[in-house]
Order: structure tokens, then sequence, then C-alpha cells
């Protein structure tokens, strides 16, 4: 009677507890990751559109044509754990002074921290406009998958103090 008595308690163990604990942390915990990384994110992006800026005529400096903008967010990088994987600055159009221009600025990392440097971007940078981006999931073998980051920027630079 003891011994069935002791197997029963075993069994309620297991199925009280063990149960829900190994439910927890095969489904549940990255749920829920997942749902603080989500808040995470939306927090940043109501920040972003709490600080943006508004659109003036007047050019800016060329921070795009000179590939500038890549030191201004290195530290950014460097603190979250983000690699530069890739600029390509491109003139679309010009009348002297002003020149339009797009860049393709490519990174490396954890989502989070992309996020947190696209904002460090946004904020830093006067006129610098996010016009696309694209996230790629790539992964490696042996190794925890990281994203690409893709984004395509706009600026209207000013080139009257600095001719080319």
């Amino acid at each position: 009677m003891a011994m069935k008595l002791s197997l029963n308690l075993i069994k309620a163990t297991v199925l009280f507890v063990l149960t829900p604990a190994f439910l927890y942390i095969s489904a549940l915990s990255k749920t829920i990751r997942q749902y603080r990384e989500y808040r995470q994110v939306r927090q940043l992006t109501e920040n972003m559109a709490s600080d943006a800026r508004h659109e003036t005529t007047a050019g800016f400096a060329p921070v795009l044509s000179s590939g500038a903008i890549t030191g201004t967010i290195l530290t950014d990088c460097k603190k979250h754990g983000i690699s530069i994987t890739g600029y390509e600055p491109d003139e679309i159009d010009a009348e002297d002074p002003l020149r339009l221009y797009s860049a393709r600025l490519d990174l490396s990392g954890n989502f989070i921290p992309l996020i947190k440097t696209m904002a460090a971007l946004s904020r830093k940078t006067d006129g610098v406009r996010i016009a696309a981006c694209s996230f790629e999931t790539v992964k490696k073998r042996g190794k925890e998958s990281t994203i690409m980051l893709e984004m395509q920027l706009v600026l209207l630079e000013d080139h009257s103090h600095n001719p080319e």
C-alpha cells in the first residue's frame, strides 16, 4: 500500500510539476522572449517617430557621398555588436550646389541591436532619411543565425562649401 501511494505521489509530481516546467522551457520561454523583443521594438519605433524632424529645403553636409555616415554610427555598431558589411553611395541627381544622394548601408548582427543602431542613425544624422530597409536571416553552421539589414538612405547634400 505504501509503495502504491509513493508511486501515485511520483506520478502526481511529474504531472503537476515537471510537465508544466517542461512545457514552459520548450514552448513558452521562446514566446515570452519574442514578446519582450516585440515590446522593445515597438518602444524604439515610437521613440523614432517622436524624434522625427521636419523636412527642410536647405541641403545638408555631405555625409553620404563621403561615407562619413559610417563613422557616425561606428561607435553604436561596436557597442551593440553590429558589423558594417557594405556601403555604396550613389548620386541620383544634381543641380549646383545641391546633390541628391542615395546610399545602401548593409549591417549584420542580432535583431534588437540592429533596431537600436537604426534609431541611433536617425537621431545622429541631420537630413538622412531611411527610404527602405529589409531584413534577411543568415544561418551559419554551428553558430547562432544572424540578421542582415539592408538600408536605403537618402540625403540632399549641399556642396557649396565643398566643391569636388
